[in-house]
């Protein structure tokens, strides 16, 4: 289940189930996870998260290094952000097992409640990565990293952190991407790596070589080749590698273009254009009229506030509107579409897609072959209701003619080119002939919906 709150001060409870949850206020908010595994987005102002029983996730609106911990009397742990995220806030944590900030970093509740409290950290951990694309994430201990072949992004987090190398450092390439971060190149034989780098005090390379960050440093503020551009207040158009790059536009209309890998881009304020490209990335629009395209793999989509466009393209991807008007497009494979407070225009496309309009009177846009007839092959709206309308006028109503005709809505009964519903079990299915034989040829389900008219649709 979704659930989304806008406004300005809310109290927002889950059901007893396993909840998915996009929350974006400008208030103090109170979010109650009840039983279940829940995910929790906390948006401005001062928020209470709990997430109660089951294993929760609280998604920051800020990277770890924006971020600061502390303790409140209780022995809860607050953490909050005021610089250089695109929200200020201060949230409370309560029952919640795992923390996710921006850049994808993640957290046990208990190593930031360590770091929160100047208490002894727990011991670090040893993290290997295979000949693929990994995420390796420290703990607030002293870690010992090992990526192997493949584009991986590597967090060290708190802690005196070793990050050791497959090849020597002749045979590796170093640049200085931010003042906090590090991108290595190799390759030995026929096989490449290559790593985005943050939050490590120590590199060991495969001869023995050691290092300290402040020595790579100066070897990245001496190597001949090109690091990835510095990002400005302006209008911006920056590209990363085949590798796993990290884009920030800040401020500014910005261009950012992952290409390979997988890449993290951030447009920041302004109307930006974000291209994923090759590779599973993460996309996060900020303020402004935002465009989002995945590209290829299997990408995530944060639109944040304004009017945004958000397009899946290939691969199974997950889109959040957030904010404003949005336009989410899932494009080929099985996609999750999750609008926000406004009106949305949610197109699943081909595939088996999961939609849910959220607040706002939503437009749920079918085309041919958009949908499957049998369960587990059609499309599924979470959320029908209110003064949301399904458009089915895109696909033709009776293929034997040129163009595409329009469906005629026939309540419970089965018709030719018709479009008709039935309920089982609370929920709807929505059926449609194209071909004139009074049969069904594509069917949409509506999850808690019992009742619907012909002014629900656009035919």
């Amino acid at each position: 289940m979704t659930k989304t709150a806008f406004g300005v001060d809310a109290t927002v409870t889950f059901t007893e189930g396993n909840d998915f949850y996009v929350f974006a206020t400008i208030g103090d908010d109170v979010i109650a996870g009840l039983a279940g595994d829940d995910i929790m987005i906390g948006g401005t102002g001062t928020d209470l998260i709990d997430g109660g029983s089951g294993s929760d996730m609280a998604v920051m609106q800020a990277s770890f290094a924006d971020s600061t911990f502390s303790l409140d009397s209780e022995g809860r742990l607050i953490i909050s952000s005021g610089v250089g995220s695109f929200l200020s806030f201060k949230h409370t944590l309560a029952n919640v097992e795992r923390v996710q900030f921006l850049v994808l970093d993640e957290y046990e509740i208990g190593d930031l409640l360590a770091l929160a409290g100047g208490s002894e950290p727990p011991p670090g951990k040893t993290l290997t990565g295979t000949n693929g694309p990994d995420q390796l994430f420290g703990t607030s201990g002293d870690d010992l990293i090992r990526p192997r072949f493949g584009a991986d992004i590597v967090r060290g987090g708190p802690g005196e952190d070793t990050l050791e190398l497959p090849t020597t450092l002749k045979q590796t390439g170093v640049f200085e991407t931010t003042p906090t971060e590090l991108a290595f190149r190799g390759n030995l034989g026929t096989q490449s790596f290559a790593y985005t780098v943050e939050g490590v005090e120590r590199f060991v390379f495969s001869d023995g070589a050691t290092y300290t960050f402040a020595e790579m440093v100066e070897l990245a503020n001496n190597n001949t080749g090109e690091p990835l551009p510095d990002p400005t207040q302006g209008a911006d158009q920056l590209a990363g590698t085949g590798a796993a790059d990290i884009l920030k536009g800040l401020g500014g209309n910005d261009v950012l273009r992952g290409l390979g890998g997988p890449d993290t881009l951030m447009g920041g304020a302004g109307n930006d254009k974000l291209l994923g490209g090759l590779g599973n990335d993460r996309l996060l629009g900020g303020p402004g009229n935002d465009q989002l395209l995945g590209g290829t793999g299997q990408d995530q989509l944060l639109g944040a506030a304004g009017n945004d466009r958000l397009v899946g393209e290939a691969g199974n991807d997950r889109l959040l509107g957030a904010g404003g008007n949005d336009t989410l497009l899932g494009g080929a494979g099985n996609d999750r579409l999750i609008g926000g407070g406004g009106r949305d225009m949610l197109t699943g496309g081909r595939g088996v897609d999961t939609m849910s309009g959220n607040a706002g009177a939503d437009i749920f846009v079918f085309d041919d072959q958009d949908t499957g007839l049998k369960a587990g092959r059609r499309d599924v709206i979470t959320d029908f209701g209110g003064a949301d309308i399904i458009n089915l006028r895109r696909l033709d109503a009776d293929r034997s003619i040129a163009g595409d005709q329009s469906f005629e809505f026939s309540g419970t009964s089965a018709a030719a080119h018709g479009v008709w519903y039935s309920v089982r079990q609370g929920n709807a299915t929505v059926w449609g002939d194209t071909n004139g034989d009074g049969k069904a040829d594509f069917a949409i389900t509506l999850n808690d919906v019992t009742r619907l008219f012909a002014g629900d649709f656009v035919l």
